[in-house]
């Protein structure tokens, strides 16, 4: 742009449409009806479908701007819309909670003062159990003192069992030894004289005398201990009865601490749901709220929805735009039959808000476009493109000083109507471009470039 080469984009797509939108200011298809006709691409304005012929003229007459306006509203509708959407349902989700609420408070006032009295009745029953445990507590405990005291004194008996028992085992030690004493026989150990056998059998006599002894012993001691096991008997069934009784006093304890625990669970509940009911009734006041803020909100949405629809109804088809094109299909067919009528074309030309063509003769006769031979179609074609360029040229939009005619005149028009078209060429200002494989178009033109192929190559000679 002015001699400085713009950075290339990316993409070819973004390098196209910055092209289109900042250098030509036109479309691709509006730049092929008004600065390049190429037989290959070029399709004429007459063969166009009618949403392609709107949009040569939206982009002629500068109305893309509406379309982008209604494209841009057709968003904002959307948005709109959706928003309307959403603040219903939120509406009616609120109108719900508040429903659920009241129904809930209503259900809360019902079953409270059951519930209370329910949970009154029960605390009774509760402080009840907790009495009667406390009376029994008030007996288990002294007799269990009782039986700690008897324990103490028949604890005594243990000991000496104990000590008896110890005895007997220090006896049976020394019975075992005196039978594991080595018999005298022949010599003494000691001194390794000879003993007669009177001696040996004194020693053994009196060996056995002393096991008699302690075996009476023995005896005696067991009778003693025999002797305490009654009152063994007694310590044993005082220590189960301080068990069961310490058994009965820990589950009395345990009663009554669960028994306070239901009653204190129990007040919790009757104060929470007391709680609850103020906490819902605050509740109610935030949901009004709410559900005034939302329907405020949905008068904006709708206000905004009625501009919408009028703003809708001005960018249709048949809204401003069709106005602004009422007020221009005159200007169209003027120019459009002056250069048919500069091409020796005697016939009227006309075009609708819909861009359908209505063709009559001196007669009066009717036609459209595909009734007419290939020159006759090629100067309506042509006459269109004038008009294209001269209504761009009052517009200012697509104002431009280059013409391309790329092998279209070749074989189309008769030699009179090139004449007629290089006449309307004359007075174009700008430079204008006609590529032809004909010889015979040189001679019509005052400067020329020739394009030969040498060995696969392209020259050029001017």
């Amino acid at each position: 742009m002015d001699g400085v080469l713009i950075p290339k984009d990316s993409s070819t797509d973004d390098y196209q449409l910055h092209l289109e939108k900042d250098i030509l200011k036109l479309t691709d298809d509006a730049c092929k009806q008004i600065i390049i006709l190429s037989k290959s691409s070029y399709t004429p304005f007459m063969k166009l479908t009618t949403p392609k012929r709107r949009e040569v003229i939206d982009a002629l007459l500068d109305l893309e701007i509406f379309s982008k306006m209604s494209n841009l509203l057709k968003l904002k509708i959307t948005s709109n819309n959706l928003e309307i959407q959403n603040n219903s349902k939120d509406i009616k989700s609120e109108e719900n909670k508040l429903e659920l609420v009241n129904s809930h408070i209503k259900n809360l006032d019902e079953e409270f003062d059951k519930k209370n009295e329910e949970s009154l009745k029960q605390i009774k029953t509760f402080e009840n159990t907790i009495k009667e445990c406390e009376s029994d507590l008030l007996l288990l405990e002294p007799k269990l003192d009782e039986l700690k005291k008897k324990k103490e004194k028949l604890s005594i008996l243990v000991k000496t069992e104990e000590k008896l028992n110890n005895k007997i085992n220090e006896i049976k030690c020394e019975i075992e030894k005196l039978n594991n004493h080595k018999h005298l026989s022949g010599i003494c150990p000691t001194c390794n004289q000879e003993i007669s056998e009177s001696i040996v059998k004194i020693e053994e006599e009196k060996r056995k005398q002393k096991i008699g002894i302690l075996e009476v012993q023995i005896v005696k001691l067991q009778s003693q201990i025999d002797q305490l096991s009654i009152g063994l008997e007694d310590l044993k069934m005082v220590n189960i009865d301080i068990s069961t009784n310490e058994g009965y006093i820990d589950q009395h304890k345990r009663t009554i601490e669960q028994e306070k625990y239901k009653i204190q669970i129990l007040n919790e509940n009757i104060k929470k749901q007391s709680y609850d009911k103020t906490k819902l009734l605050s509740s109610i006041d935030v949901i009004e709220l709410r559900i005034k803020e939302l329907n405020e909100e949905r008068e904006k949405l709708l206000k905004e929805k009625a501009a919408h629809d009028v703003c809708v109804m001005l960018l249709k088809d048949n809204g401003i735009k069709a106005t602004v094109i009422q007020n221009y299909i005159p200007e169209f067919n003027r120019l459009i039959n002056k250069y048919l009528s500069d091409m020796n074309a005697f016939y009227s030309f006309e075009l609708n808000e819909n861009f359908d063509e209505k063709i009559s003769s001196r007669h009066r006769d009717e036609f459209v476009y595909d009734n007419f031979s290939e020159g006759e179609k090629q100067r309506i074609d042509l006459a269109i493109l004038f008009t294209w360029r001269e209504i761009a040229k009052t517009r200012n939009s697509m104002s431009s000083n280059l013409v391309i005619f790329d092998e279209v005149l070749d074989g189309s028009l008769d030699g009179e109507g090139i004449d007629d078209l290089l006449k309307i060429l004359s007075t174009l200002n700008g430079s204008i471009f006609v590529i032809s494989h004909s010889s015979d178009m040189i001679e019509y033109f005052n400067k020329t470039i020739e394009i030969k192929k040498l060995n696969n190559f392209s020259e050029i000679e001017y």
